[in-house]
């Protein structure tokens, strides 16, 4: 076998590898989030517990003690949507550099391109320049949904009007983005079948 074969072999087990992700282990991602917050919680009853059983403290005491958790319980529930939104840019960026990886290996992307794969209509274009329709590939959209919110929440963690014109039924421009554990889980699955399915057609490229 030449190295020209070897070579070409060995990117198409690299792609793959890229593109390859699973779904079950990237769910961990939001898993943290849920861990953490379960946590904080159980820890926050039990100590409330013991404070209403605690017969050396008077109501009052025990009011206020019960107040500063409250006010820790909320400071967590800020954590958790933190959280859930880190695993969303988690995701996102996790497809993207798959891709780029990918990309780079054909060597029919220049780094310029490379560079703009993050533009919706350059990462069209640019896959288009060698006989990939990214649009007609199963799971796009859902793709395009998880770039467009990645890039709200990375601004400003409000619904651009970007995001607003690709979906109206489901976000309203200038709404805060508060569903993000919800979000995740309904992109999560077809958002990785669309990278597979485009890593398999950037190996008929090589």
């Amino acid at each position: 076998m030449d190295q020209e074969k070897i070579t070409k072999l060995h990117n198409e087990f690299l792609i793959k590898s890229y593109t390859n992700l699973d779904p079950v282990r990237l769910d961990d991602l939001l898993d943290f989030s849920k861990i953490y917050n379960t946590q904080f919680t159980e820890k926050a009853d039990k100590k409330v517990r013991e404070i209403q059983g605690d017969l050396s403290l008077d109501s009052d005491e025990k009011n206020r003690m019960i107040d500063f958790l409250v006010e820790d319980v909320s400071i967590m529930d800020d954590i958790r949507i933190i959280g859930e939104e880190l695993a969303i840019i988690g995701l996102y960026k996790s497809i993207e550099i798959s891709i780029k990886k990918s990309v780079k290996l054909t060597g029919k992307f220049s780094k310029k391109k490379l560079e703009e794969l993050h533009k919706i209509e350059s990462f069209i274009g640019h896959f288009r320049s060698v006989n990939i329709e990214v649009e007609s590939i199963e799971g796009f959209n859902s793709f395009n949904e998880l770039r467009l919110i990645n890039n709200c929440l990375k601004h400003s963690g409000f619904v651009s009007k970007a995001l607003m014109d690709f979906n109206p039924s489901l976000w309203k421009k200038g709404e805060k983005i508060d569903n993000s554990a919800e979000t995740f889980s309904r992109l999560l699955y077809p958002s990785v079948k669309f990278l597979k399915e485009l890593g398999n057609k950037i190996i008929l490229t090589l």
